[in-house]
């Protein structure tokens, strides 16, 4: 099996999550011909499976990602930004002269496209491994899968892995910095946790911890294939059902938003993704 991995708009923490897994690293190393974070390979070459971490940001990416696609008999979107937009997704809350004025302060040698798009826009894509990163289990797990042609999907949210208690509440206003009660649900104590509609497998680390989930591993099935439901909307109406509070958009784009440049989200008739993103490039405000 001849493996490549392709970087496009990423911090590279999903290649450095790969080889965290140590010896299911080592195990695929001599197969690996192209991954210049590892290996010094000038062109990518034709390649069993390649593994592109990264959203779609600028002219330069869409190449690569093109060529990497007519290279790979599989084609895997590695990590959230990948699969869904992720951090980089986040840029496309403001229009593009913007954020080049506001980092770069000059002109850059690679045009920026209008959004930060999950590679799904322009290519087909063989398999989805979403997380920021991936966990290495998760990562080791999904290589086992490519090898034995059985890739197993998950399709539980991280609440099943979380195993706090949902109790119903009322707050006044939602909370950031104060110590969550460890057995209560976040959202029950008036966080916003994104657990109950993002898709698990990764043990719920976060949430263990206090921390309240940020949606990096991406909607589960149920959020992605139904018109009625974003995650968004879908944490909106928890929050008010459960809390008795009802969430603003400000209290929303506060949020790590994994998914704002998903189409699949964005373009549902209930989103209010759009609504969020819209703050930013047409009033001109910080979000």
């Amino acid at each position: 099996m001849r493996v490549g991995i392709v970087k496009l708009a990423s911090c590279s923490g999903c290649q450095i999550a790969l080889l965290d897994t140590y010896e299911k690293f080592l195990e695929i190393a001599d197969s690996i011909v192209y991954a210049p974070l590892v290996k010094d390979a000038r062109e990518l070459p034709s390649c069993d499976v390649i593994l592109v971490e990264g959203a779609v940001r600028t002219e330069h990416e869409l190449k690569m990602l093109k060529d990497a696609r007519e290279k790979a008999k599989i084609l895997v979107a590695f990590g959230s930004c990948s699969a869904l937009g992720g951090i980089s997704g986040l840029g496309s809350m403001f229009k593009p002269d913007r954020l080049i004025a506001d980092v770069y302060g000059r002109e850059l040698d690679h045009k920026l496209l209008d959004f930060a798009y999950p590679i799904d826009r322009f290519v087909d894509v063989d398999y989805y491994l979403p997380g920021c990163p991936p966990t290495p289990e998760l990562i080791a797990k999904f290589i086992d899968g490519l090898v034995s042609g059985n890739v197993e999907p998950i399709d539980y949210p991280v609440c099943a892995e979380c195993g706090r208690i949902v109790v119903h509440t009322k707050i006044e206003a939602i909370k950031k910095t104060e110590l969550p009660d460890p057995k209560i649900c976040l959202l029950s104590q008036g966080y916003v946790c994104l657990g109950s509609v993002t898709r698990g497998g990764c043990k719920a680390v976060c949430t263990k911890a206090g921390v309240p989930c940020r949606g990096c591993r991406g909607p589960t099935n149920k959020v992605m294939r139904l018109p009625c439901k974003d995650y968004l909307t879908e944490i909106h109406d928890r929050i008010e059902r459960i809390a008795g509070f009802d969430l603003k958009f400000e209290d929303l784009a506060s949020i790590y938003a994994f998914t704002f440049s998903s189409d699949i989200m964005m373009n549902k008739p209930v989103s209010k993704i759009r609504e969020v993103i819209r703050m930013g490039r047409i009033g001109g405000g910080k979000t």
